[in-house]
Order: C-alpha cells, then sequence, then structure tokens
C-alpha cells in the first residue's frame, strides 16, 4: 500500500525563468502561501475515428505535452504580485515621490487637499488611486507617516483621504516638504509588454517528492471582495512540461512566505473618474490571458 502525502506537508516554490520553459535555477526561489494548490502534466491524445469491422480502435497515442496548474489563497500585500505582473505584463515598479516642496493641508469637507507652490504632482509621476505619505521636519505629527489615498489630482492640488481615519492638520505652507507613492505599482502598458514564466516546484516533504514545472505563465486571476470577508484570489497557470522529478527538494531554501495580515474587503474603496464610489456591497475582478496550448 503506498503512502498519501500530507496537504499540509506540501510546499510550492517558484522562481522566474531567463526564458520559457528553461528550468530556473535551483537558488533563489520563493514559497507561495495558498488555501488550495495543484500542478498538473497533461498529454493530448490522438485517437483513431476509423470505422471497423472488429469494432477496435485503429490507433490511439499520445501528443503534445502541457502542464497547467490551479492556486486559491486569501490575498496579502506582495504575495501573488510576481503574477499579478506576469497577467499585466509590466513589472511593478516604484512610483512617484516629490522632494524640496512647499506644501499646504487644508480640509475640504470629507477630503484634504495638499496644494504645492511650484512644480507638478502629474510630472512627478503621481496618479489618482496612488497611497502617499507626506515627509519632511516641518510637518506636525499627525501629517506624518499616514497613508492618504489620492481621489483627485490636478498639477497643483492633490485631493486625497486619510485611510486611518484619524484627522490631518491644516497647516502651511511647509518648506522642504516631500510626498512619496507607498510600495509599487503596475498596470496594463501601451508597450514594452513583459512575457515571464516560471518554473514551479511542488515539493511533498512527508514522502520526499518533488515535481518541478517549467514554463508556467497566469493565465487567469480572479478576485473576490465580499462585502464582510477576506479577499480571495484564485490563480490559474498554463505551462510546457514537468521538467524534473525526485526524492530531493529542487528549489535549495527558497525564501520563507511573508507575514503579512490578510485583506478585507470592508477597508477598501473603489474610485471612479477620481472620486470613490459611495456603497459597494461586494464586487468580483477576474484578469484573463485567453492562453491556448498550441
Amino acid at each position: 500500500m503506498g503512502i498519501l502525502a500530507k496537504g499540509v506537508d506540501k510546499k510550492i516554490a517558484y522562481k522566474k525563468e531567463a526564458s520559457w520553459g528553461t528550468i530556473a535555477p535551483d537558488t533563489g526561489a520563493k514559497q507561495l502561501r495558498r488555501v488550495t494548490s495543484q500542478f498538473n502534466q497533461n498529454a493530448e491524445t490522438l485517437q483513431s475515428a476509423e470505422i471497423r469491422q472488429d469494432y477496435q480502435i485503429a490507433d490511439y497515442r499520445l501528443g503534445s505535452l502541457s502542464t497547467e496548474g490551479s492556486l486559491n489563497g486569501e490575498l496579502s500585500p506582495g504575495t501573488y504580485s510576481d503574477f499579478f505582473a506576469a497577467a499585466l505584463a509590466k513589472d511593478f515598479v516604484a512610483g512617484g515621490a516629490t522632494t524640496g516642496a512647499s506644501l499646504t493641508i487644508a480640509a475640504s469637507g470629507s477630503f484634504y487637499t495638499i496644494t504645492r507652490a511650484a512644480g507638478s504632482w502629474l510630472t512627478d509621476g503621481f496618479y489618482v488611486g496612488n497611497i502617499i505619505r507626506l515627509t519632511g521636519a516641518g510637518f506636525a505629527p499627525a501629517n506624518v507617516g499616514n497613508n492618504l489615498l489620492v481621489v483627485g489630482l490636478t498639477a497643483l492640488v492633490a485631493t486625497v483621504v486619510v485611510l486611518s481615519g484619524t484627522a490631518l492638520v491644516a497647516e502651511g505652507p511647509i518648506s522642504s516638504a516631500g510626498a512619496a507613492v507607498v510600495g509599487k505599482q503596475s498596470y496594463v502598458p501601451m508597450s514594452g509588454h513583459t512575457d515571464d514564466s516560471y518554473t514551479v516546484e511542488q515539493w511533498f516533504s512527508d514522502i520526499a517528492q518533488s515535481e518541478v514545472y517549467t514554463g508556467l505563465k497566469p493565465a487567469s486571476i480572479a478576485l473576490s471582495l465580499p462585502s464582510t470577508g477576506l479577499v480571495t484570489a484564485s490563480l490559474s497557470f498554463m505551462g510546457k512540461n514537468l521538467e524534473r522529478t525526485g526524492t530531493t527538494q529542487y528549489f535549495t531554501s527558497p525564501a520563507a512566505t511573508n507575514t503579512e495580515g490578510i485583506f478585507a474587503a470592508v477597508s477598501g474603496a473603489v474610485i471612479v473618474n477620481g472620486q470613490p464610489v459611495g456603497l459597494i456591497t461586494s464586487m468580483d475582478l477576474s484578469i484573463s490571458r485567453n492562453q491556448e496550448a498550441r
């Protein structure tokens, strides 16, 4: 009787390939957080349709090989960013930043405005939807370190919402002040599209079995944001081959998964034409690359 692997002991690790279908080096991989995951190899079957009086099949054989995978998880900061970038065909890059500016903060209804005396938010690479933080020794403590969601933007005026729910202090102009986008961003580009693929290993530590798949690309990503609950992500992959099997782990010492908290949809916001939508009970979002195994 065979030994059954326990799912809790399975580790999923991945690394970007230098070229499609070429197995990535065995160092520098990352482990993946998951709820469920499965990667398999598929073989196309070719069956004759010839009619025979002996009722038998004239010919049956295997065709081309391919791989596929599915990954379901709960969304947390940075966990699936490589796959989002691959699906959008653009690497994540740092957002806008400005230094040495003269900034004035003022209340504007339930929002706040951050007005600069010169220069341009637009030229400095800021966009509606960015989350920014103010920097500078001259600001009141309440105005530094807060996450501010940009809901409106002109060259000189950024209209923001304070995500922490605290109030900003109206002040200014504050000289030698700065602002920068938190984290990195990606989007569907007009040109310069990337075409990333990944080597993925399933390592069953309890039965010492390794499966290494190559050429995997995100085929689709679906996000579910319920009215109350955690944000979930479902990813599907298409790839080239089951490149290697064995009894030892291929990716040596992959980086451990992060420990960031999971997103809750109730804390989010949807911005349409620069304005937050008043009330959304739930939302589903999907990205599809329409890939085919040919």
